[in-house]
């Protein structure tokens, strides 16, 4: 294997035996977080407006937002890595476009609601309402799988997935009345 480069850092692989990688890391898991608090500062910005933009607009918005994260993350995983061997690696890119793709794939979840509504399933009002709660459901029950994932108890993981997700509204309203 000549010329092989290694992937890119995935961080600590670490699993509950020691011999076998988590499904999803932290960093990962940090990605789909980060995404959804940024796509639903969107969605919320969007939604709270007097008059809603189309379902299809707020779909476009989130999708371009998803796209462009995406995009930025990997190109900044790849600049430390060119700079410090001087040359372009296809591998290190492969590396970090899947290492990255929790980003990018936590679109899907407030994007699906948005679909029903632009379909006439539902109406627009409860497609971003749905978009909304999805999305923080989502995310409260990562958390909750993460925490027993790393040994709390019932009672601990569900507290600390309900202060995760009262601090990550609190910053999704802080980021929609911002944008």
């Amino acid at each position: 294997m000549t010329g092989a480069r290694p992937p890119l850092d995935r961080g600590p692989a670490s699993s509950d035996s020691g011999s076998r990688r988590r499904l999803i890391d932290d960093v990962e898991v940090t990605l789909i977080f980060y995404g959804s608090i940024i796509y639903l500062a969107v969605i919320s910005a969007l939604g709270s407006q007097p008059t809603p933009p189309s379902p299809v607009a707020a779909i476009s918005a989130v999708v371009a937002s998803g796209t462009v994260l995406y995009m930025a993350h990997v190109f900044t995983a790849l600049v430390p890595k060119v700079a410090r061997v001087g040359r372009f690696s296809w591998a290190d890119l492969r590396a970090a476009l899947s290492h990255d793709f929790p980003l990018l794939a936590s679109v899907a979840v407030p994007v699906l609601p948005l679909l029903l509504a632009a379909s006439d399933v539902i109406a627009v009002d409860t497609g971003y309402r749905m978009s909304v709660r999805l999305t923080i459901a989502l995310l409260f029950v990562i958390a909750v799988v993460l925490s027993r994932r790393d040994g709390l108890s019932w009672r601990r993981a569900v507290i600390a997935g309900l202060v995760i997700i009262a601090i990550a509204i609190v910053v999704i309203l802080l980021e929609s009345h911002v944008h």
